[in-house]
């Protein structure tokens, strides 16, 4: 009997360390929690203090595996097959970068659709989505490309001959 109550107790944590493996929503955690059941019930059917052995022993050792796995798994070779080391991206590739609007810095194009401040140029054949420095700048005007901020192009009207804006 008492042999039977620790291989409950034993059956109960290879369940359990199972269901963190298998995905099986819940079935093998379940079946961990009645092999835990089993084995406390046929503990205390040997005595009490066996019984309580059992319980207190768990509480105790549960932790305590739980604490040695996390340090001591991530070095085993299967666990080093399922861990990612290092990052696995940085905070640049994080943000959905368009690395290729900087080409158009420099550029000269036509306002398409008023910036008020955001709104449309013309660069080339191209037509593509800006903003202004915080200035209305209505259809037709000439702009140039200052920067690119956030995915978006930044542009500036373009001076006239005499230092006045157009």
């Amino acid at each position: 009997m008492e042999t039977l109550a620790i291989l409950c107790l034993a059956l109960s944590a290879f369940l359990l360390l199972s269901e963190i493996m298998i995905p099986s929503m819940g079935l093998l955690g379940l079946g961990a929690l009645g092999a835990l059941i089993a084995s406390y019930v046929l503990g205390f059917g040997v005595s009490a203090s066996f019984g309580w052995g059992l319980v207190w022993g768990t509480l105790v050792l549960a932790p305590v595996t739980v604490a040695l796995g996390m340090k001591l798994f991530p070095r085993t070779p299967w666990g080093r097959r399922m861990i990612v080391d290092g990052t696995s991206f940085s905070a640049e590739d994080a943000r959905a970068i368009d690395r290729t609007l900087a080409a158009h810095v420099g550029q000269v194009g036509t306002v398409v659709a008023t910036l008020r401040p955001a709104g449309e140029v013309r660069l080339g054949d191209r037509r593509v989505s800006c903003l202004s420095r915080g200035e209305w700048i209505e259809a037709g005007v000439e702009v140039r490309v200052v920067g690119v901020v956030e995915n978006t192009l930044c542009v500036e009207r373009l001076d006239d001959g005499d230092g006045s804006r157009s």
